[in-house]
């Protein structure tokens, strides 16, 4: 199965689920979305995980959004795809 987890860095700490799939859905179909919380204070962590439907358009979304501003931030966009278990959130 070809990746299409992709793992966000560097948002703004006011974004939120909703505003990150819809930015993604502007490329392609999101099948599962989320903002990454601290477990212990349940406050957003500045990263988020999304899940596209197709893995071309999870190919999009890194050349598309990797490095732009978004709600002020630069944020950086990468593959989310065999990360330890435990240290990248599933969706």
């Amino acid at each position: 199965m070809k990746k299409q987890k992709l793992h966000f860095k560097n948002l703004s700490l006011q974004t939120t689920a909703s505003q990150l799939a819809q930015l993604c859905s502007n490329i392609g179909m999101v099948r599962k979305f989320r903002i990454v919380k601290d477990p212990v204070l349940m406050r957003p962590t500045g990263a988020g995980i999304i899940e596209m439907n197709d893995p071309q358009d999870a190919d999009a979304c890194i050349s598309k959004l990797n490095g732009m501003t978004f709600m002020g931030q630069v944020i950086s966009v990468s593959w989310a795809n065999g990360w330890a278990k435990g240290v990248c959130p599933t969706v």
